[in-house]
């Protein structure tokens, strides 16, 4: 299981170490699937904007923006493809626009997430609402959703 927070941490390392954490990036066998990971959520443009390409290595939470830290996040999924992830508020500084997108990197890859969020419209990407403190903070409900695509 990977666990995707809202603020991620970010790994002292090259770019490719901030996809493959915790792994440390070895160029030659991780870099095909890395550049996939990074592609699917939108940042392969980092490749070009970092002088030394994979191999930059900078103070990353100065020089990505909250949403492409979160992107960052998300390609490790994409890159580890655990069964489950859990996605704590991932995307709350990604475009609204971009949000489904990046679920459907998430699922497609066989990934099955695990999402706590506040968006309205998120349940509409999952199969099933799991609701904490229905009527006392004890009480739970699980309900099968219409339109999950999940």
């Amino acid at each position: 299981m990977s666990i995707v927070p809202q603020r991620p941490y970010l790994a002292p390392g090259c770019l490719g170490d901030q996809v493959t954490y915790p792994k440390r990036f070895v160029f030659a066998e991780d870099m095909p699937k890395a550049e996939q990971a990074l592609k699917s959520v939108g940042l392969s443009h980092l490749l070009d904007r970092q002088e030394h390409g994979w191999a930059a290595i900078c103070k990353w939470e100065d020089v990505l923006s909250g949403g492409e830290q979160q992107r960052i996040a998300l390609s490790r999924a994409l890159f580890h493809q655990p069964d489950f992830a859990l996605l704590d508020e991932c995307t709350s500084m990604v475009a609204a626009n971009a949000e489904e997108r990046l679920y459907d990197c998430v699922t497609a890859v066989g990934v099955t997430p695990l999402t706590m969020s506040q968006r309205l419209f998120l349940p509409k990407l999952h199969k099933q609402e799991l609701r904490l403190g229905v009527d006392s903070p004890s009480r739970w409900h699980l309900a099968q959703l219409q339109n999950g695509s999940g």
